[in-house]
């Protein structure tokens, strides 16, 4: 929550928590779902939470990246301080944030798109696991593809004289992957495609607050600057919020319709 104030901070854009964890007895309590959805309500953030499929950690960012990351921090925190000996409970938290701190925010970035690429192998795989058997299985050429996105959407070009980077604050990732037809450095690709949504009812996996947010805004994308593809998936999911918005919010005429049958 305290990640999600900072970004509604910076940003000034609406917090969208699409997030799941496992199936612990705390998480499946009501009364903590209840919680935090009444937390969320109160900020005005949008949140779906989920609880993830048995003995899935890989489909949680938490678990697969962010504890794993963060644990090491504190792990080197605590030799140099400490001399890697126990900590107290109060001092382990102040490492705690103090590594949070510190953690680079286009690594967190990168961790978010590394999931959509365990989600798309694990449909690769009809809902199995093989990938991970595979070798370099959990490799997906994320860092190839991306690079540090700068405060005010600026590019991160150094200066050719000095070859020092940009001063601005780095605010999150792009993703550079290569347009088809202009592939010059095959290298630079996700291991898996996005999947073709054609395949799928969209209203089904996401409900109209959820669709608001992705299609309900033409003018806060940048649609002439989309390849071809890209335009036509974007498209997809703007019909299915088209369609949902008819259903959610009838017209005058619609609403006579319905009525007299």
């Amino acid at each position: 929550m305290f990640c999600a104030q900072q970004m509604e901070a910076e940003t000034g854009k609406r917090i969208v928590i699409r997030d799941g964890w496992d199936n612990a007895t705390p998480h499946v309590e009501m009364g903590l779902r209840t919680e935090i959805k009444e937390r969320n309500d109160e900020r005005g953030w949008l949140s779906s939470w989920k609880v993830q499929p048995p003995n899935s950690p890989l489909t949680n960012v938490c678990d697969a990246g962010r504890f794993p990351a963060l644990a090491k921090v504190v792990t080197a925190m605590q030799g140099l301080n400490n001399r890697g000996l126990y900590l107290s409970t109060e001092k382990l938290w102040e490492l705690l944030q103090k590594g949070w701190d510190q953690y680079p925010v286009e690594k967190i970035a990168r961790l978010f798109l590394h999931q959509t690429q365990i989600a798309a192998a694990i449909l690769e795989c009809n809902g199995g696991d093989d990938f991970v058997k595979d070798r370099n299985g959990l490799s997906y050429g994320v860092r190839k593809v991306t690079q540090p996105l700068m405060e005010g959407d600026e590019d991160y070009t150094p200066n050719l004289a000095t070859m020092e980077a940009p001063t601005r604050k780095v605010v999150g990732v792009k993703v550079c992957e290569v347009i088809e037809g202009v592939d010059v450095d095959k290298l630079k690709k996700l291991k898996y495609a996005l999947p073709n949504v054609d395949d799928y009812d969209i209203s089904e996996y996401l409900d109209f607050d959820e669709l608001q947010i992705i299609a309900g805004d033409f003018d806060d994308t940048y649609y002439d600057n989309f390849t071809e593809e890209q335009k036509e998936r974007y498209n997809q999911f703007g019909k299915a919020f088209e369609d949902m918005s008819a259903i959610e919010y009838p017209t005058n005429n619609e609403q006579q319709q319905t009525q007299q049958e």
